[in-house]
């Protein structure tokens, strides 16, 4: 299954998600076509997740911070996750043992 076929079949996002999306999108802190990861990283920030693993997203490295979008995340009062592809949070895992 695509990727765009993938984010057709999402569920309804709650209503308290859907301004931190929003805000993400308008403060540009991830590329406009990358509406999907948006919608994530604001549903990950709502629910208090510490760590959003990712295999789809384009990370400037595979565990930099994005700075743009956790300013943004914070001026709403919440925190962003950390994002990670899951080879880099597994290997990070190993070594922290």
């Amino acid at each position: 299954m695509t990727r765009s076929r993938r984010c057709t079949k999402l569920a309804a996002v709650p209503e308290a998600i859907v301004p931190i999306a929003e805000k993400l999108l308008s403060a540009r802190a991830l590329p406009p076509d990358e509406k999907t990861d948006t919608l994530h990283i604001a549903t990950a920030a709502y629910h208090e997740m510490d760590v959003l693993l990712t295999c789809y997203m384009e990370l400037p490295s595979p565990c930099e911070p994005l700075p743009k979008t956790m300013s943004v995340v914070a001026s709403l009062g919440y925190t962003c996750p950390l994002i990670i592809t899951p080879e880099r949070y597994l290997k990070d895992m190993r070594h922290d043992l």
